[in-house]
């Protein structure tokens, strides 16, 4: 791009790799040049490049949660739908 990004929010960890080649590939720097985001905190995650920034999930929370609902459901299974809201975490890095 004739203006580069600042920045790249990748949806997952393994595309924040293939975007840290390609910004190496032209040239660019990070997080110098450009920031790099990835997304669910795979293992690799930390070892790529001094590590790469990313949003982690709760997953046990979620695992616990969604078992809790399943056993609810199972009791009544006419039971209201729930919309439930966990924060994930900022985990930051070498990339940005």
């Amino acid at each position: 791009l004739e203006t580069p990004p600042d920045a790249v929010f990748c949806d997952y960890d393994q595309m924040a790799i293939g975007a840290i080649a390609a910004i190496h590939e032209a040239g660019l720097r990070i997080p110098q040049d450009i920031a790099i985001l990835g997304f669910d905190d795979t293992t690799v995650a930390r070892y790529i490049e001094g590590g790469i920034s990313t949003i982690g999930s709760p997953f046990k929370d979620m695992i616990d949660i969604a078992i809790s609902v399943l056993l609810k459901r199972e009791k009544n299974r006419r039971s209201a739908r729930q919309q439930i809201a966990l924060r994930p975490k900022l985990i930051p890095r070498h990339t940005t």
